[in-house]
């Protein structure tokens, strides 16, 4: 899947590169390197985009002072060297304070990439801020605020609540299974069609974002939105949850600035952004579904725990679910903690929250949840303890389980018979009659999410589902 976060100016961008393995080596494609595997802390992040060879940076290692000076300032990557490289150029001896000043001046300029970042003055926390409104309420009337004063309060303090934007944090992230075996299983091919399919998934959802949602605005009030000369972003991989769980998973930090069609830096509408989302995560997901079953010949089956009328998640047959649960804390502390705050709003307004707040409890939730960090360890250790960890709760013949998911031939041929000009109008009108069900208006953008989930489950089986019971049991429990 893939979901999408704002990075704010400044040190937003940090936790990107806070455990990043100083002594990893860059990587070339396909390459297998011992300090891969036993560097401690992440590989460092590398520059993408079609917008990055604008910079000179295209496929380069990203390195601390390039961030900080993109997405903590609005400037080149270069930033420094770019500077001083003017200074030393345009300095000459004599020159007055007022020259010197102006030489400095130019010098930043050089290194601009259009205009600087806003900058506001830091604010309390927003609960602070709210918590303190409400007292004062309370002091100078002697009774609690109505529900009416609560919403206006919070309305009014959501609104003071600015930050630069530098970017947008777009993570990609395969199912839990698929983690699982690129985690756990010991068979490097297998451990390596799961990142391959998992680069190659998206590639595909980066370039459908780059074709359809790289663009800015110009004119009074950035009336016209014009085409760009693409995206700058870096992209992180990550190989655990802050719980510690398997999960290889992919940030990519895509710069607010942008260079349109004329030249001319500019910020990036980030609106296409939000809008294809959805669309974006739907196409990751048929995409990693097709490359690693083309890979490896796993099939996907949708999870027994779906709830009724909710979209399923799709998971590779035969991974055990108990498995999949017990890999998976971060999400039930973060689901544990969105149903908290959905009560606590249902009490304070006398209804369900609608699907806005719904967003905005999300967000709280995970931020809630977020643990710090645990100590950088290098993937083999990683590796080392959730083989251990996994033994320990299901058995010793646990892994030899989970690596009976991936069917031993390989390769099964392909014997699908070339599609039907009239499955594709079927499937056309099953897209726009689900959708016009789901949604009161909706975009074509609505219509992509859901004609890539419908092909997704084209091929689905019950039997993963039928033994959802039985697969749960841990197999410790057995023995």
């Amino acid at each position: 899947m893939m979901t999408i976060h704002k990075l704010t100016a400044g040190d937003g961008y940090t936790y990107l590169t806070r455990q990043v393995a100083s002594a990893d080596a860059p990587r070339e494609k396909g390459q297998t390197a011992a300090g891969y595997y036993t560097a401690r802390g992440n590989p460092p992040g590398r520059w993408i985009g079609r917008g990055a060879p604008l910079l000179g940076l295209d496929g380069q290692q990203v390195t601390e002072e390039q961030m900080q000076a993109l997405f903590g300032q609005g400037q080149h990557p270069d930033a420094s060297t770019i500077i001083s490289a003017h200074l030393a150029t345009h300095t000459r001896p004599g020159m007055t304070g007022a020259q010197l000043t102006q030489v400095r001046h130019d010098a930043i300029r050089a290194a601009a990439l259009g205009r600087s970042l806003p900058r506001y003055a830091p604010l309390d926390r927003f609960d602070v801020r709210v918590r303190k409104r409400l007292q004062i309420i309370t002091e100078q009337t002697g009774r609690d605020p109505t529900t009416a004063e609560v919403k206006k309060i919070h309305r009014e303090e959501a609104r003071r609540q600015r930050a630069a934007i530098a970017g947008y944090d777009a993570v990609f992230a395969p199912v839990k299974s698929a983690a699982l075996l690129w985690a756990l299983d010991e068979r490097p091919h297998v451990r390596r069609a799961v990142r391959d399919a998992h680069q190659e998934a998206m590639d595909i959802a980066l370039n459908l974002l780059e074709q359809h949602a790289a663009y800015t605005r110009t004119g009074i009030g950035g009336v016209a939105q014009i085409e760009t000369r693409g995206l700058i972003a870096a992209a992180f991989d990550h190989y655990d949850s802050r719980a510690g769980d398997p999960n290889l998973h992919t940030h990519v930090a895509i710069s607010a600035k942008i260079q349109g069609i004329d030249g001319t830096w500019r910020s990036l509408d980030a609106r296409g952004l939000y809008r294809m989302t959805v669309a974006a995560s739907e196409c990751y997901n048929t995409a990693f579904e097709t490359a690693l079953t083309r890979r490896l010949g796993v099939t996907f089956t949708p999870r027994p725990d779906t709830p009724p009328g909710a979209e399923p998640v799709r998971e590779v047959s035969g991974v055990p679910y108990g498995y999949i649960n017990h890999f998976s804390d971060r999400r039930k502390r973060i689901e544990a903690r969105y149903t908290e705050l959905i009560r606590a709003y249902r009490r304070t307004h006398g209804h369900d929250p609608p699907r806005a707040v719904c967003h905005q409890l999300a967000r709280q939730a995970n931020l809630d949840t977020r643990q710090p960090k645990k100590t950088a360890r290098s993937l083999t250790e990683l590796r080392e303890g959730w083989r251990d960890e996994l033994t320990r709760v299901f058995g010793r013949r646990a892994l030899t389980r989970l690596m009976a998911a991936v069917p031993a031939a390989g390769h099964p041929a392909v014997t699908g018979q070339p599609a039907d000009t009239r499955d594709f109008l079927d499937m056309a009108e099953r897209t726009v009659g689900n959708v016009s069900r789901q949604r009161s208006t909706w975009t074509v953008w609505n219509l992509r999410a859901e004609a890539e989930r419908m092909s997704g489950m084209e091929a689905k089986s019950e039997e993963f589902v039928a033994k959802g019971k039985e697969i749960y049991l841990p197999e410790a429990a057995a023995e």
